[in-house]
């Protein structure tokens, strides 16, 4: 599988060293999210809260790096070749994902069955819509509600996705969502924080 992080480095006119990640590591975390989400969703490994466990994960991995003692490190940014650091650090990223959140020995484990349901699941925008009406099948009723609620929004499930769905278990989109999709908003304005009007819509 193609690994985005290796392409974005090649082209990037800072970035020709390992150690040049650890300059701007928050930001090769940032680009990194969409490699692991895939490798991820590739390998069928789903998480209750993907962006918590991608955060815990990011949080672990600058931890190690700063272990420069330590071998996979010091071998990893001596190795000379950037490309093979990036892909050495989206596979760290999600091992270290699968490991906190998944492995209740592993010392640092965190249980994200505790979580709200708004935070978890499909936040990640990385469901297709069978998955996601797999996922909703496994749910309450309320649980239900807010998950096709949350699958709409980000984008998951399209109008059309979301209707079949309402129609299978017998709900009201309009209900769930507290507006009609089927109806042309209105542009209104609003005052910003800086004091200036901005453009909004008005459903």
């Amino acid at each position: 599988m193609q690994i985005q992080l290796k392409e974005i480095l090649k082209s990037s006119p800072i970035l020709h060293e390992p150690e040049d990640l650890l300059k701007y590591i928050d930001a090769i975390f940032e680009i990194a999210r969409d490699d692991v989400a895939r490798i991820a969703r590739a390998r069928k490994k789903y998480f209750a809260d993907f962006d918590t466990a991608y955060q815990l994960s990011c949080k672990a991995t600058k931890k190690t790096l700063s272990k420069r003692s330590l071998k996979a490190v010091k071998r990893i940014l001596s190795c000379g070749k950037i490309e093979e650091t990036a892909t050495w650090l989206v596979s760290r990223l999600l091992n270290n994902m699968l490991n906190l959140t998944t492995n209740n020995n592993y010392k640092e484990y965190v249980d994200l069955g505790n979580i709200t349901y708004e935070d978890r699941f499909f936040e990640d925008q990385n469901l297709n819509f069978f998955e996601t009406e797999d996922f909703l099948e496994k749910t309450s009723r309320v649980d239900l509600k807010l998950g096709l609620k949350v699958a709409f929004s980000n984008g998951t499930l399209d109008l059309n996705e979301a209707e079949y769905l309402c129609q299978k278990y017998n709900l009201n989109l309009t209900e769930i969502l507290g507006y009609d999709p089927y109806e042309t908003p209105e542009i209104g304005q609003e005052k910003a924080k800086s004091g200036n009007l901005q453009l909004t819509l008005l459903f």
